[in-house]
């Protein structure tokens, strides 16, 4: 939960409005809603995933005003699959400092105008970590 504490911290200081997740599945969102000191708003479920929102979802949803909402990003690591990842980090560093990286987490943000519904921003955070090596470079 330390993402959602620092998303905890952003609305707080009213910087977001309206926070989310996405792809939590039933058990593992009433997990986060009840830990949470501020409930999530909505959850976003991918369309290539479930066609079917599932029942116990919905029930809870509409239970605690939740609203439920779809994406067709793609799944997990296929968003910056790790060749892609090193590419990127390669083109913007030494190429010795843009390998060996491995992705941790994505997390993606819509930024939406307040009463509107129309999206102002969006994009990713990610987290991605690499071993540290001393020395010269193995070969």
């Amino acid at each position: 939960m330390p993402v959602w504490k620092e998303v905890e911290l952003l609305v707080n200081d009213e910087r977001i409005i309206s926070p989310g997740v996405c792809d939590f599945k039933s058990e593992l969102f009433q997990q986060l809603f009840e830990a949470a000191e501020v409930k999530p708003k909505a959850n976003q479920i991918n369309l290539a995933s479930c066609c079917v929102i599932p029942p116990e979802l919905s029930e809870f949803a509409n239970q605690n005003s939740i609203l439920l909402l779809t994406h067709n990003d793609p799944a997990g690591n296929e968003l910056l699959p790790s060749e892609q990842l090193q590419q990127v980090l390669s083109r913007n560093m030494h190429v010795w400092d843009g390998e060996s990286w491995s992705l941790q987490w994505v997390a993606r943000y819509t930024y939406m105008l307040e009463g509107r519904g129309i999206v102002r921003s969006k994009g990713f955070l990610l987290a991605a970590e690499r071993p540290l090596r001393y020395g010269s470079r193995p070969s």
